[in-house]
């Protein structure tokens, strides 16, 4: 199943020459690569060149939580993946949240992740990043996280279907999303 990706998927050695080479990385380096390695095996046909370029300079900094109430939070903008390692405790399941960030890192194609274009889908994106993120590793916390998202893109992908969303999502086609929303039966024009 691969969506509008004409070219070979980055290969899992590549992407860990460049975080090898990733200075910044030090700390996480180790747990990103076993991220990244459940990534292409559940997911081989997705397009991995933007996840390369954005690895090569990613940092990552600690952030207050009263600068941020995220846990994590990914500023493409930056490349810089911000941990609120204040918020985190023993309930949270810190592998799906680095997943969560990693899909928006895999994503980032300059401008935006997933189909986020001038946060024009922001809470269908935060919700499909989760969905995606649980269907990946799953969530051993005792915490949920995005749960109104979550109900919001199950709802949407009830409408226009899932694999809609994730040809969407992986693409960076926000457009892809509203023209298939607007094409369903019944939806005014």
């Amino acid at each position: 199943m691969c969506y509008n990706y004409s070219g070979d998927s980055m290969q899992l050695e590549e992407l860990k020459e460049v975080l090898d080479k990733n200075k910044n990385l030090k700390e996480i380096k180790d747990n990103l690569y076993a991220l990244i390695q459940i990534m292409m095996q559940k997911l081989p046909n997705i397009r991995y060149d933007y996840l390369q370029k954005n690895l090569a300079t990613l940092k990552v900094k600690k952030i207050s939580k009263h600068l941020c109430s995220d846990y994590t939070y990914y500023n493409g903008k930056t490349n810089t993946l911000y941990i609120n390692y204040n918020k985190i405790d023993e309930n949270d399941d810190v592998r799906h949240l680095m997943m969560y960030e990693l899909l928006n890192i895999a994503t980032y194609n300059g401008f935006f992740s997933g189909f986020n274009e001038n946060n024009f889908l922001n809470a269908f994106n935060i919700g499909f990043t989760e969905i995606m993120t649980n269907n990946l590793i799953g969530n051993e916390g005792n915490k949920s996280y995005h749960d109104d998202e979550v109900i919001e893109t199950n709802l949407l992908s009830q409408i226009i279907g899932f694999d809609t969303l994730f040809e969407a999502y992986f693409n960076n086609n926000a457009r892809f999303v509203t023209d298939n929303l607007i094409s369903v039966e019944g939806v005014k024009k």
